[in-house]
């Protein structure tokens, strides 16, 4: 609980990213078994751009105990951010085919077991290190999603989207 009350803490300062990750650290050396501290320290390095040392964290989350506890939206999330961290490390190696099955769950998903997918639309305006067709097409891609999710409205006044807007011309 401490990881978590210093990651609520919007300072950020050296002092705290280091108490973060100590605290997260020790709760998984304390309940390896517990979820929770390894997804938080996961999301603390997807936050900090640490991509290589969140990746790993996200890909070991049971999707099944957060079924049971009726948490389907953090399922979802987890896919996108797996998704995200692979388009950042190296997003030559992303195939068409993952954004699709991100954004189809998305669709498929109850509208209370959906987070918006602020993470993806975010990567997918960052990426330069791509081709000029791959990125159109991602953006596509991300927009029909948010257009598809009735979520447009909400997107509109934030600059990544009007920059992945830009990418399809």
């Amino acid at each position: 609980m401490l990881g978590l009350c210093w990651y609520n803490d919007s300072a950020r300062s050296d002092e705290i990213r280091q108490a973060i990750e100590f605290h997260f650290k020790a709760a998984i050396q304390l309940a390896p078994s517990d979820p929770f501290p390894s997804l938080y320290l996961g999301h603390f390095f997807f936050d900090e751009g640490r991509y290589a040392e969140a990746l790993p964290l996200f890909k070991q989350v049971d999707e099944n105990y957060f079924e049971d506890i009726g948490q389907k939206w953090r399922i979802l999330k987890n896919r996108e951010l797996i998704l995200c961290c692979r388009l950042y490390l190296n997003p030559v190696d992303v195939v068409d085919s993952e954004l699709e099955a991100v954004c189809l769950a998305y669709e498929k998903a109850e509208e209370e077991d959906r987070p918006v997918p602020l993470e993806i639309v975010a990567c997918g305006a960052a990426l330069t290190e791509i081709s000029q067709g791959k990125k159109r097409a991602m953006a596509g891609k991300i927009i029909e999603l948010i257009r598809s999710l009735d979520y447009e409205n909400a997107f509109l006044a934030r600059s990544d989207y009007q920059n992945l807007k830009l990418s399809l011309r």
